[in-house]
């Protein structure tokens, strides 16, 4: 039986942001947000969130080189940042992700303008406009840091994005590395007034 990589939250939405597994990095939208009284230059040492992973139901999400990857990213960027991953000592923070992928409808639409206009207007033309819908995967991540002594939500970091159905692991490690690149360029914020 799996566990759950979320615990109840009853300050947050479920939903994050996405491990695109799939998406191409121009076409992530990434935020966050933070808690502007938290003293982030005072964190330099973290752990992750102990939780039960969580079964999704989708096989894309309920993988656990897909966990085992994030986890691995995750932590270089932040080792790249100067945060040690905490083994014995308390951490000054915990991290936690959430992943899901929805439904999405991605509506296009096109002008075509046929026939011949002089720029008096009297000769003739036709405007055709055109509409395509197409039914897409969107992923979901967000990635969060709790302070590891009041256990609050003081950062959190999203991306979201067009889910492609079928990618080679090099091209996930690959994206998956790029999506949490720009996630943790966020932080730590800058929140110097």
């Amino acid at each position: 039986m799996k566990k759950s990589l979320c615990p109840p939250c009853d300050f947050l939405v479920f939903f994050w942001m996405l491990v695109l597994v799939g998406c191409a990095a121009n076409s992530i939208e990434v935020n966050s947000d933070y808690d502007v009284s938290t003293d982030f230059p005072s964190y330099h040492t973290y752990q992750w969130l102990k939780v039960s992973e969580e079964i999704t139901g989708d096989s894309r999400l309920d993988e656990f080189l897909l966990h085992r990857q994030i986890q691995m990213t995750v932590d270089q960027h932040m080792s790249e940042k100067g945060f040690l991953k905490a083994s014995t000592n308390p951490p000054d923070f915990l991290v936690n992700y959430h992943i899901t992928v929805k439904k999405a409808l991605d509506i296009n639409t096109v002008q075509d303008v046929y026939g011949y206009r002089p720029h008096s207007m009297r000769g003739w033309s036709s405007v055709v406009i055109s509409a395509y819908a197409e039914q897409l995967k969107e992923g979901f991540l967000l990635l969060d840091i709790i302070d590891a002594k009041s256990h609050s939500l003081v950062w959190r970091g999203t991306a979201k994005g067009f889910v492609e159905i079928s990618i080679t692991p090099e091209e996930r490690k690959k994206r998956i590395s790029e999506i949490i690149k720009q996630v943790l360029t966020r932080f730590p914020p800058n929140n110097k007034g």
